[in-house]
C-alpha cells in the first residue's frame, strides 16, 4: 500500500467523488478502486467503498455493486452510509425479482433507520411491491 498523508488521500477521494457526481461512472469506479488499493485503511476507505458500489450500480454491474455495499455493511459498521447501502442491496434484490429477500432487506432499512431518507425510499419500494402483488 502507498503511504500518503491525509491531504493526499482527501484530494484523491474528492477527485473520484467529483467524477461520480458528474456521471463519469467508469472513471469514478477506477479512481475509487485505486484509492482503496492504495489506502485500504485510509480515512475515506468506507466512503470510497460505498461510492464504488454506487458507480458499479449505475454501470449495471450489480454483482460488484452488491459486493461493495455488503463490504461497507460488514467492514464499516459505524459508517453513516449503512442505511443507504442496505437500501441499495434491497433494491438490487428487487431488480432481480427476488421479492422475499428484497422485502426482508427493505423492511430492515425501515425498522433499523426509521427517520432516514433510505427508510422513506424503502417504504415507497415496499408499497410498490405490495401494490404489484409481490
Amino acid at each position: 500500500a502507498v503511504t500518503g498523508d491525509r491531504e493526499e488521500q482527501k484530494v484523491r477521494y474528492e477527485k473520484a467523488l467529483s467524477m461520480l457526481k458528474k456521471g463519469e461512472y467508469t472513471q469514478a469506479a477506477e479512481a475509487f478502486e485505486h484509492y482503496l488499493a492504495d489506502y485500504p485503511e485510509g480515512s475515506y476507505a468506507g466512503d470510497a467503498t460505498y461510492n464504488l458500489g454506487q458507480a458499479c450500480y449505475f454501470l449495471q454491474d450489480h454483482e460488484q455493486a452488491m459486493a461493495m455495499f455488503s463490504k461497507l455493511i460488514d467492514s464499516y459498521p459505524q459508517s453513516p452510509m449503512q442505511a443507504s447501502a442496505r437500501f441499495f442491496i434491497g433494491t438490487l434484490h428487487y431488480q432481480n425479482q427476488e421479492w422475499k429477500t428484497a422485502r426482508e432487506k427493505l423492511y430492515r432499512v425501515v425498522t433499523d433507520y426509521p427517520e432516514s431518507i433510505p427508510a422513506q425510499l424503502a417504504e415507497n419500494r415496499l408499497r410498490d411491491m405490495r401494490q404489484n402483488g409481490h
